[in-house]
């Protein structure tokens, strides 16, 4: 069984954002569309990395506490929040 520490509010990824400075996201996308996803450099201007969600896809990425990560579509829609794992 896999527990789940929240170690914040869920919010939405309105905005660039590094979710607290934390360094394991648990990501929703809670919309019938996919998402796609970057994470970027603390000052938000360079993509390290990017992906596509699924509609309705729950995901956890681990990140450095200072990037950031940002939707380029569909943002309101995609919940983020700071975890840490318990098990």
């Amino acid at each position: 069984m896999q527990v789940l520490k929240l170690l914040n509010q869920e919010t939405n990824l309105t905005t660039s954002s590094n979710v607290g400075g934390a360094t394991l996201v648990r990501v929703f996308n809670n919309q019938n569309v996919q998402s796609a996803l970057m994470i970027k450099d603390s000052t938000d201007t360079t993509i390290l990395g990017s992906f596509t969600m699924a509609a309705y896809e729950i995901i956890y990425i681990q990140k450095i506490s200072d990037q950031v990560l940002a939707a380029s579509t569909g943002g309101t829609n995609v919940k983020v929040t700071k975890i840490g794992f318990a098990n």
